[in-house]
Parts: C-alpha cells; structure tokens; sequence
C-alpha cells in the first residue's frame, strides 16, 4: 500500500549556494564554494577576531518543499572538524535556527529533523521541534564556528532534503520494532542507556539483511553511519529510536 509519495530533492550545484560569513557582524571569517563534479567545495578561514567566528554556506528552500520532506541526507568529506547542518528560520535573525552536528565521514548520513537542536546566538535555547516549526524555515546549510579558528575544507558530494517514506510497513517490520522498544525502554530507563542503542542498532542492521523495502533500507543504513559519529550513548539510542518510531507512526496511519 502506497501511503503517499512526497520530497523534492535539492540542487547540489554549487551555484545555487551562497556563503554568509562573519562579516556580516564585523568580523573577518572569509569563505568559498566552488564546483567539484556532481557537488561542491566549502573551504575558508574561521578567525575569531573582532567577536566573530563562523562562516556558513547556505541555500533558500521553498516552504512547500520543507514541508515534504523529513530531514536533511548529506554525503561529505573532508579534514577532522565538526560541522552544523542548519537550518535557518525567517523572521528571527540570528535569535534562532536549528542545527545538527556532522562529521564529514564520506557515507550518507540522514539527519532528522527531530535530532536538531534550537539555538539562538550560539546556546541552546528552548523551542519547539524543528519538524513543527519547517512553516517557518527558509534555508539549509553548513556552518563551521563553534570556537573553531584557522583553515577548514569540506567536500560535498551530496546533500538533500529527504522525502517521506511512501511505503506501508509490513507487519513483521512492526513486530521486530514493537519488540525491540519493549527491551529497550526498561534498559534506558534503568540507566543503560548503551544497552538500549544496541538493542535498536541491532534490529536495524538486521533490516538490512532482509526483504524489506529499499527505502527504509536506505534509511536505516544513513541512521547507523550516522550513529557512527556520535559517542554518547543518550543521543545514539534515540536517533536509533526515531528511526523506529517513524515506521510504526506509518504503520499506524496506514491503519487509520
């Protein structure tokens, strides 16, 4: 059963991206993006000089083509920092937009908009869920800052917003999951927060084994290389955890 079919994949050309630095509030960050192939070269100087400190890359999205998707597929490489996939919110300014923090590892990473984070003038802040507030979002990006001074390079080969998944779940899919969260919620509550990821990384990866849909494959392998880059067991069980809940939360609107 079909569900529903949406997402609008994004340019990666680099000529549809525009640098926005520090100097935009005094400071003297400088940055660049250039063609390479299929996507796009970001590289600069962070400097903190002058109470500045960042230098982002970003594209405008349409609010038609935000609300169509789930989050954001990136696929980079590049030196040992981390960087922010952001998303930026029209009408506030710097007071707030939501981030997501990437290594660039090389393999595809999906970033969900329920692990973004809010922030204004670099804290977090309290504020409701990306995924609730995408009316408002106007642009994605990368930015690097943080603290970070000196010379960075980041290479692209891919980054997207994520459609929807459009396949109805199978029932075995459903069972698996609804077992795996009855096992690790006791294990999280207990303060184990490291057996319940395991629990979850393990019902993943054995998706990848069997005949289950190619989209929620495809998932499910951007949710582990993503995982891979984060050590806190907290944030790893619950990206592992919405990766989960997505598929019953089809499930169950199949059913409705």
């Amino acid at each position: 059963m079909i569900l529903w079919l949406w997402g609008i994949i994004m340019t990666t050309a680099a000529a549809s991206w525009m640098t926005v630095n520090d100097t935009v509030m005094g400071g003297v960050s400088s940055s660049q993006v250039y063609p390479t192939g299929d996507g796009f070269t970001f590289s600069g100087v962070v400097s903190t000089e002058n109470n500045g400190g960042f230098a982002s890359v970003r594209k405008d999205i349409s609010k038609q083509e935000f609300r169509e998707s789930s989050g954001i597929s990136i696929q980079g490489e590049g030196d040992s920092l981390s960087y922010q996939v952001v998303v930026w919110m029209r009408g506030y300014g710097p007071r707030l937009y939501y981030r997501h923090v990437f290594y660039p590892t090389g393999t595809t990473q999906f970033l969900s908009y329920e692990d973004f984070e809010a922030i204004s003038y670099g804290r977090r802040v309290q504020a409701p869920p990306l995924y609730q507030m995408l009316d408002q979002a106007y642009a994605i990006g990368i930015l690097v800052g943080g603290g970070y001074e000196g010379e960075f390079q980041l290479d692209i080969q891919d980054i997207s917003l994520e459609p929807y998944i459009v396949e109805q779940p199978s029932q075995e899919m459903v069972d698996s999951i609804t077992a795996a969260i009855e096992k690790g919620v006791p294990a999280f509550n207990e303060g184990n927060p490291r057996k319940c990821a395991r629990i979850y990384e393990d019902v993943l990866t054995e998706f990848l084994t069997q005949d289950v849909p190619v989209v929620y494959k495809r998932r499910f392998q951007a949710v582990l290389e993503t995982a891979k880059t984060v050590e806190d067991p907290i944030t790893r069980a619950w990206l592992f955890r919405h990766a989960l809940d997505t598929v019953l939360r089809l499930d169950a609107i199949s059913k409705q």
